[in-house]
């Protein structure tokens, strides 16, 4: 039951992993193809000090932490990164116009917070390159054997 239970668990943080990964890389590029100009305003309206800054480092974070959450790398990290990300645009940009994303509010991006928050705090799972790197010596430790996929599927 155990072998499952983690299984299980890996499987959910694979799902998660590719689905938010996905989502903010294709947020990124589509805020690099759609341009920069309306993004920044708003961000100068918000009174944040070095708008453009902080607007190719919100594309870098969400194309290159998708593409890393995606894969597994460094999970925890890129998730803890992305909790801070969200916390700032809900403070600054979305909680003046309440919770409901179709006016702008702050509903969405909590909810992406929170989805870095759990992947700050369970990392990506047994399928997550962080395992191959990490994991062995982790696993070691604590003299537990992780349990894979195939480990539960065959008999």
């Amino acid at each position: 039951m155990r072998k499952f239970r983690h299984a299980v668990e890996s499987a959910v943080l694979l799902i998660v992993r590719l689905g938010f990964g996905a989502g903010l890389f294709y947020r990124g590029l589509t805020r690099v193809l759609d341009g920069s100009d309306a993004y920044v305003a708003t961000l100068v309206a918000a009174g944040l000090p070095w708008p453009t800054v902080f607007f190719w480092g919100s594309v870098a974070l969400e194309m290159g932490g998708g593409v890393m959450l995606a894969a597994g790398v460094l999970t925890r990290l890129v998730g803890a990164v992305l909790v801070v990300q969200f916390v700032m645009t809900t403070a600054w940009i979305h909680w003046w116009n309440g919770f409901f994303v179709r006016d702008n509010g702050y509903e969405y991006a909590v909810a992406q917070g929170l989805l870095g928050l759990v992947l700050a705090g369970f990392g990506g799972g047994v399928v997550a390159v962080d395992q191959l790197i990490f994991g062995r010596k982790k696993n070691k430790d604590k003299d537990v054997t992780a349990a894979t996929m195939a480990d539960v599927i065959a008999p």
